[in-house]
């Protein structure tokens, strides 16, 4: 049974919390990968001290090169053994999977997830298919954008739900969705720029995407939103 849109705004943000002080952590590696720190070191000129601030990126990037630069071998045993047959479609499977893994640009993909798990200890990955190309596809997402539910097993890949987050503009909404959606979701008069925090829920159920309130707690028209629960626009998509 699908949670309501209520439910999973309210799961998401019991697991915010709870996942705080880990995510602080993350963001302080991340601020210092980024510059954003400043680290006092007033025994060394000013050269030195952008050399040692640089460590951590020079670090995770060849670290993170040197995890992604063997390629996994996928491997397809034969059904039945001695069959050319088998032995046949095993390749053809094999064939088939280093083709998907090429659409999806995997060497890319596995040096992020790389960068991911030497800064922030974890690496997440959706699998979701792709009704274009009808192939599954491979999204790398940020580790502080990443809510997954919590497993007895740490070192079980895949959790019973997780929930996703990012940030979309109004003319992302408009061009993917409609214009009916400005209704829908009674955003009045918006700008193209203004920005939204969607949630998408996923389950072995369904996949549901949820608009939060606009990022500045109000819509363009001047009149303030209330906090908390605002207005969504839910849709889910069932596997079957």
């Amino acid at each position: 049974m699908a949670l309501t849109s209520e439910e999973i705004v309210h799961l998401y943000e019991q697991r915010k919390i709870s996942a705080g002080p880990l995510h602080e952590q993350m963001r302080r590696v991340r601020d210092l990968a980024n510059g954003d720190i400043v680290i006092p070191l007033n025994e060394l000129d000013k050269n030195a001290r952008s050399s040692v601030a640089n460590l951590l990126v020079q670090g995770l990037d060849q670290m993170s090169m040197r995890v992604a630069s063997t390629m996994p071998t996928p491997y397809f045993p034969p059904m039945r053994e001695g069959s050319e047959k088998s032995k046949a479609n095993g390749r053809i499977r094999k064939n088939a999977m280093m083709s998907i893994w090429d659409h999806n640009r995997m060497n890319s993909k596995l040096r992020r997830r790389a960068r991911h798990l030497l800064g922030y200890s974890s690496s997440a990955v959706y699998l979701k298919p792709d009704f274009r190309t009808l192939m599954p596809t491979w999204t790398v997402i940020n580790p502080l954008d990443t809510y997954a539910a919590a497993t007895d097993d740490p070192d079980d890949p895949l959790p019973d739900d997780c929930i996703f987050t990012y940030k979309t503009t109004a003319s992302y909404l408009i061009s993917r969705y409609g214009q009916e959606i400005i209704d829908t979701l009674r955003m009045g008069r918006v700008e193209p720029d203004t920005k939204y925090t969607m949630l998408e829920y996923v389950s072995p159920d369904s996949i549901q995407l949820i608009v939060l309130g606009a990022e500045n707690g109000g819509c363009a028209c001047g009149r303030p939103e209330r906090q908390g629960l605002r207005r969504f626009w839910f849709h889910w998509h069932s596997p079957e």
